[in-house]
């Protein structure tokens, strides 16, 4: 096989960099947390399980989104912990307005609370995702 065909291998040089990209290079993760890290991380993670396991129970026909919002503030703060979703902003941006991504149907991902206003009815699908703050983690 021959060499790229002429003017293409410059074709990434004109492609204008994204806004979201990291630094480059990116941070390295530790390769061991210490046990008390360790230890925080599980119990954020734990916190997330919980409140899955509640808002199973919870999850009923007739709710709005806004109420379900409203049982992870709740469930969080039971929890000890906060959402990690709720004010999150990158630049030019509004604010995330939810404690939790709440998708509903053809949203895929990152719904909020003012994405879908009717209440749910059966057969729709709700994705929900959990994200917390807990000592450290």
């Amino acid at each position: 096989m021959e060499g790229p065909r002429p003017g293409l291998e410059s074709l990434s040089s004109a492609i204008p960099a994204s806004p979201f990209t990291l630094p480059s290079p990116m941070p390295r993760a530790p390769k061991r947390l210490h046990p008390a890290d360790a230890d925080a991380a599980y119990a954020a993670a734990q916190c997330v399980v919980e409140t899955h396991r509640r808002i199973t129970d919870y999850l009923r026909v007739g709710l709005t989104l806004a109420e379900v919002d409203a049982f992870v503030a709740r469930t969080l703060d039971d929890l000890k912990c906060r959402s990690c979703f709720l004010g999150y902003k990158i630049p030019k941006t509004p604010a995330f307005p939810s404690h939790a991504c709440l998708s509903v149907n053809d949203c895929i991902v990152h719904g909020t609370v003012g994405s879908y206003t009717a209440p749910l009815k059966r057969g729709d699908l709700l994705k929900v995702d959990i994200g917390v703050w807990h000592k450290g983690w």
